[in-house]
This record gives C-alpha cells, sequence and structure tokens, in this order.
C-alpha cells in the first residue's frame, strides 16, 4: 500500500482518538438517535458492524443525517459487502480477517480498509501486501497484549 493509500485509514484513525465505537444495531429506527448521541459527546467517528439485517440502511441512514461523521462498515468479509456500504455512504471498511482479494480490490479503489489478522504469518503477508495499519482480532484469542509485545520489532 503506498503510503499515501495508507493515509487514509491512518487519517480516521487519528480523528477516532481515542475511541473508536463500534456498533451492532439490530433496529434500525435506533440508529440515528444512537449516532446523535455519540455525535453529541464529541464522537466523530464510529464503525456499524455488519451483523445485522439492518446495517446497510443503518449506514446510510446516519450518512444522510450526520455527514459529519466519518462512518465505518466492519465486519466486511465478501466482495458484495464492499460496494453495498460504499455505496450507502461507508468512509472506510473494517474485516475480521485479512484476505488477499479484499486486500487487492480495495487497495485499488483507494478505500481505506483496517483488516484484522491473529496470527503473525497474517501480519507479515499483510505488510508483504503493503496494510501496515492491522486490527489484532480477537485479541484476547490471539494473545492480547502478550502477542503484540513479542512480535513488535
Amino acid at each position: 500500500m503506498s503510503k499515501a493509500h495508507s493515509n487514509g485509514m491512518e487519517r480516521i484513525l487519528a480523528a477516532a482518538h481515542p475511541v473508536l465505537p463500534v456498533l451492532t444495531i439490530t433496529r434500525r429506527a435506533d440508529a440515528i438517535p444512537l449516532a446523535e448521541a455519540l455525535h453529541s459527546a464529541s464522537i466523530t467517528v464510529l464503525e456499524i458492524t455488519l451483523r445485522s439485517d439492518c446495517a446497510i440502511d443503518a449506514i446510510g441512514d446516519i450518512a444522510r443525517a450526520l455527514p459529519t461523521l466519518s462512518i465505518g462498515a466492519g465486519s466486511v468479509y465478501r466482495l458484495e459487502q464492499v460496494q453495498q456500504a460504499v455505496d450507502c455512504g461507508a468512509a472506510f471498511l473494517v474485516s475480521p480477517g485479512f484476505d488477499d482479494m479484499l486486500a487487492e480490490h480495495l487497495r485499488a479503489r483507494h478505500i481505506p480498509w483496517l483488516p484484522g489478522v491473529m496470527t503473525p504469518g497474517e501480519m507479515m503477508r499483510a505488510s508483504r501486501l503493503g496494510y501496515d495499519l492491522l486490527k489484532l482480532f480477537p485479541a484476547t484469542s490471539a494473545g492480547g497484549m502478550a502477542l503484540l509485545r513479542a512480535v513488535h520489532g
């Protein structure tokens, strides 16, 4: 990934600091009130997981109602989810794992992506393909901070 491309995700994570809420919205009617409450607490970046039937609609509703929020789609693992998420207003994507086909597709389209990794081998493959911002997932099962300290170098 070129430095210019990685800056997209770097910029999003910097804006999210110190917290990036990850939401699973199961009732579409809850999407805007929840986003408004977070926004009023100075949250400017949030992730909506694609774990419910209304997630894509929720992302679109929030993107239209609160255009100053940066909304990500989480739990993305299929190419058709990429198009749906981007079409409804997702500014970035998060995946539970690293997939070479997704990596190539998203890099070619300059879509900011935070892929999940669990093993040093996955970390090496992601790095080799140009992704240096990664999500340790599932963090506790993978070893958490102990794993991160072990592979830090």
